[in-house]
């Protein structure tokens, strides 16, 4: 017993201190430290009594502390897998693209798949569930449940409707319905965007499917804005167009050779 706790005890303290080198690298660097402190506090304090439990105390798996104790481990498992896909797959800075290449409703839909197939296995293969009774149930209730879920699950299908007709995406300025923005946010429930006073607008993706959308940053960022400018009649004509013109030759972005 007393070669066999050396050898768990001095393993997991070799991988503590070395993911506590990664932590402090990270820190220095200022990016993100959320799995690897995931790892360090969480997974291996729970791995390390996990191990106690079956080669220090030679417990069978069956046992309630042992089956408590893999479960709890897998749960931070999972969290450490999604913190870790999220920074290398979704981020901003991911090993592929270097900039934020999938939305975040796919992500969210990943992670769910990833936190729904985990939690079969618990049930199943920990705690020796039948599924098929718990299937039953649900079946059973998804009626009730479908009147009180029916306006989220259509923001989630509408959503997913959305991602994958690729009407717009995150950072493209769109008109739906009446507001005008920036796409800042796309989820199982609404779009957000950001309009040019700064106002954050929240819309259900319900909602979107029903309005009449235009994307102004498809197929380019090149299109017309028409606003209405009002001048005195007393003011000269040529002297009016004369100022909007020198006033929108000093603005960036818009191309003077479309100016009058």
């Amino acid at each position: 017993m007393f070669i066999n706790l050396s050898i768990v005890l001095g393993f997991f303290i070799i991988l503590f201190l070395l993911v506590g080198v990664v932590v402090r690298k990270r820190t220095a660097k200022n990016k993100p430290v959320v799995a690897p402190k995931i790892m360090r506090y969480l997974v291996l304090p729970t791995g390390f009594i996990y191990s106690i439990c079956l080669f220090v105390f030679e417990l069978s798996r069956s046992h309630i502390p042992v089956k408590i104790t893999e479960t709890i481990l897998i749960i931070f498992g999972i969290s450490f897998l999604i913190q870790t896909m999220n920074h290398l797959l979704f981020s901003e800075d991911n090993v592929f693209t270097k900039k934020e290449a999938i939305p975040k409703l796919r992500r969210d839909m990943i992670q769910f798949l990833l936190v729904l197939v985990s939690s079969a296995f618990v049930f199943s293969a920990i705690w020796e569930f039948d599924l098929r009774h718990l299937l039953t149930a649900l079946g059973v209730g998804s009626f009730v449940l479908s009147l009180e879920l029916l306006e989220p699950l259509g923001n989630l299908f509408n959503g997913i409707a959305l991602l994958i007709a690729k009407t717009f995406e995150k950072g493209d300025w769109v008109e739906i319905g009446g507001d005008t923005g920036k796409i800042v946010d796309m989820n199982w429930r609404s779009v957000k965007i950001l309009n040019r006073f700064n106002e954050l607008i929240i819309i259900p993706n319900n909602t979107v499917r029903k309005e009449r959308i235009k994307n102004l940053s498809r197929p380019s960022k090149i299109h017309a804005e028409s606003i209405e400018i009002g001048f005195s009649y007393k003011n000269n004509p040529k002297k009016v167009k004369k100022v909007l013109v020198d006033t929108c030759t000093k603005i960036n972005g818009i191309l003077k050779k479309h100016l009058l």
